[in-house]
């Protein structure tokens, strides 16, 4: 019975620790949303404002003087070729998708289904080349800086 009580009162100090990890990670992220999120909403913000909103110096920029238009969204739509570069752009995206799997989908299930002889230590020291090379990098850049 007393051996209860000893295994939930260590239990609560990981518990409060585990609390304040995730609480902290969570802070983290949301951090980082908002420093990934903030340009597409200042974009949003700012397509639907006026021009004289815009460069209006005595404006507060999170804050709309003039009523919201859509006036860049009918401009953007009537006169500029937009629907015809969103067209092109999706075609040769999907264009490059498909060429990726058609190539890479057979290699990958020859790698995951085939053996070869000498294949794990090929796969693990081209995967060292490519972590070698980001650790080059920055020291180069590093000399380069210190010469300046």
């Amino acid at each position: 019975m007393a051996t209860g009580v000893l295994v939930r009162g260590a239990a609560r100090p990981r518990l409060r620790k585990k609390t304040v990890e995730n609480v902290a990670a969570y802070l983290a992220l949301a951090f980082f949303l908002v420093l990934a999120v903030f340009p597409v909403f200042w974009m949003l913000m700012t397509s639907f404002k006026s021009d004289r909103d815009l460069v209006n110096p005595a404006t507060i920029p999170f804050w709309f003087q003039q009523p919201l238009t859509l006036d860049h969204y009918v401009y953007l739509f009537s006169a500029t070729k937009f629907t015809t570069w969103l067209g092109n752009t999706l075609t040769i995206s999907a264009c490059v998708v498909l060429i990726t799997l058609a190539v890479c989908l057979p290699a990958a299930y020859a790698l995951a289904r085939l053996r070869f002889f000498g294949l794990y230590g090929r796969y693990r020291s081209s995967t060292r080349l490519g972590d070698s090379a980001a650790r080059i990098a920055p020291r180069r850049v590093t000399k380069a800086s210190a010469v300046q």
